[in-house]
């Protein structure tokens, strides 16, 4: 069954219907930390805080996760335009190298990290 799951996405892929869905899902990929870190806050928030935790039916659920997933489909691409990663994974590489990674696409390297000055 799962094999047929992954070819009916690769036919999707390969058809060419839905191309802003298809320009969407790499991006929603390269922040795939920070997208799973933010779909948890964000059940968090609704079920905990909100109090809806045990009070939905499971077919209401798909409407939640429905929400969250067009959010990111629509939000990792725009934020890809502005920044190379996403938070987490900055903040992951950052932590991995021992010092800030380029963050801004706007911003050239030299600018995010200044220069020690010598004695």
């Amino acid at each position: 069954m799962t094999i047929g799951h992954l070819g009916l996405i690769m036919l999707f892929l390969r058809s060419g219907i839905l191309p802003w869905l298809r320009r969407s899902m790499p991006a929603v990929g390269r922040m795939a930390l920070t997208n799973y870190l933010s779909h948890s806050l964000a059940a968090l928030m609704f079920f905990v805080l909100l109090g809806y935790i045990g009070t939905l039916q499971r077919h209401q659920l798909y409407y939640f996760v429905g929400a969250v997933w067009l959010f990111q489909l629509v939000a990792s691409p725009i934020w890809l335009r502005h920044f190379h990663y996403g938070l987490v994974e900055w903040l992951w590489r950052s932590l991995t190298y021992g010092k800030a990674q380029s963050f801004r696409k706007d911003v050239p390297p030299s600018a995010q990290q200044p220069e020690p000055v010598a004695a």
